[in-house]
């Protein structure tokens, strides 16, 4: 193990860590000085217009963009506005300004959301990471190719990964009720991260009355945020949202992955087979943190990579919701560092920035070898879970969590 040790110390990596980040923050500053009307950012501003004109923003974008001058790219057949009504109070404020002036907000938005990821991740590990394992992590998020693709498609996930975050570290501190309504807010916004509320109201004493105050504070908004919307929401939104989840690349669920490789005779059969794949997936891994009742750092690592890998949907940019949970696998690794650990995570983070989409004639003729070469990030997020699967399992009950204060009473 010297040598290995030797070989993490070696300087040279310094450099090339830094070269790396360096082309890819060119890279990004590329993609911010790009076209203002670009991929999902339009989609957002148009709905926003639509809704501050007080019109139904839930209905079919592409007749209405040109209005407020935008144009769509032909990625999909039809887009209609994908997120619910809270997300338009938040997009009002950016639709009311000419379409670059938002685009630039909305990015400076993002970046103010980064920076919040990446120091609150720092903090929450300070304890345990010298100054050159800040450098790296730092590094490597600037790296990462889901940070990029957020960027290009001026997606809204580090938003909700900053708020999740500041969740958890509220509930690290104590402040549980408060971690609740952060994760609540950031479900109000996507619906998907309300995967991770059941933890947060487990986990602590006192559930009940965090369970009735969070409850209300999404009755709540949902009721001023107009009943009506959610019912447009419902009806145009979500059957399009899920529709459009299948026969994609770039979307690296197990539901996709089961859909997508065909597994059943009619598509509405593997819609049905893949969503309950990712229910079993997701209620399994409730039951093994109940079950172990370990450390809870390790725990919501887990279930928020759990949370995306058993949705029906999960964009390469969505994976920016696991830059603290990847940062805590490699902590895991880096405590008791032996060559196959190494090697697992180091395979398991290169897989997750594969995310580009492969095609050839011959792959396009071999369609279950196509799908199994563009599940890469899939393959690891399925090894950064089972590492840290086999962390809790070390850990057990009586390991001493990192995080006492979140025990439950």
């Amino acid at each position: 193990m010297n040598w290995l040790r030797r070989l993490g110390r070696n300087r040279l990596l310094d450099v090339g860590a830094a070269v790396i980040a360096g082309w890819a923050v060119v890279r990004l500053v590329m993609v911010l000085l790009g076209p203002a009307d670009r991929d999902d950012f339009a989609h957002y501003y148009v709905a926003g217009c639509l809704f501050n004109a007080g019109r139904d923003p839930y209905v079919v974008l592409d007749p209405v963009a040109a209005e407020f001058g935008v144009k769509f790219s032909e990625h999909l057949p039809v887009h209609v506005a994908p997120n619910p009504p809270p997300f338009l109070w938040m997009i009002s404020p950016f639709a009311r300004l000419p379409l670059r002036a938002a685009y630039a907000a909305w990015m400076g938005l993002s970046l103010l959301a980064l920076v919040v990821v990446v120091t609150v991740s720092c903090r929450l590990l300070e304890d345990r990471w010298s100054r050159r394992g800040r450098y790296f992590f730092v590094m490597g998020v600037l790296a990462a190719a889901p940070v990029y693709w957020h960027f290009m498609y001026g997606q809204v996930g580090l938003i909700l990964a900053a708020l999740v975050l500041v969740g958890y570290a509220w509930h690290r501190r104590g402040w549980a009720g408060a971690g609740c309504v952060a994760v609540a807010t950031a479900g109000l916004l996507k619906i998907f991260p309300w995967v991770l509320l059941p933890w947060f109201v487990w986990r602590g004493p006192g559930r009940w009355q965090r369970a009735m105050v969070t409850g209300a504070f999404i009755v709540g908004v949902s009721w001023a945020s107009g009943w009506d919307l959610w019912v447009s929401f419902r009806q145009q939104s979500l059957p399009l949202v899920a529709e459009q989840s299948l026969n994609q690349s770039f979307n690296y669920t197990v539901p996709s992955f089961v859909m997508n490789l065909q597994l059943a005779a009619t598509q509405q059969t593997w819609l049905m087979l893949g969503s309950a794949t990712g229910l079993v997936l997701l209620a399994g891994v409730y039951a093994f943190c109940w079950w172990r009742d370990g450390d809870r750092e390790v725990e919501f690592a887990l279930l928020c990579l759990v949370m995306l890998i058993a949705s029906i949907r999960s964009w390469g940019h969505y994976l920016v919701m696991l830059i603290f949970p990847i940062a805590v696998a490699l902590e895991s690794v880096r405590g008791r560092p032996t060559v196959p650990r190494v090697l697992w995570v180091g395979c398991a983070v290169a897989l997750v920035n594969v995310t580009g989409t492969m095609t050839s004639p011959w792959l396009d003729q071999h369609l279950v070898v196509k799908v199994l070469v563009n599940y890469f990030p899939l393959y690891g997020l399925v090894l950064l879970g089972g590492l840290l699967v086999s962390e809790l399992s070390r850990n057990g009950s009586a390991s001493g969590s990192k995080s006492q204060m979140c025990r439950s009473e």
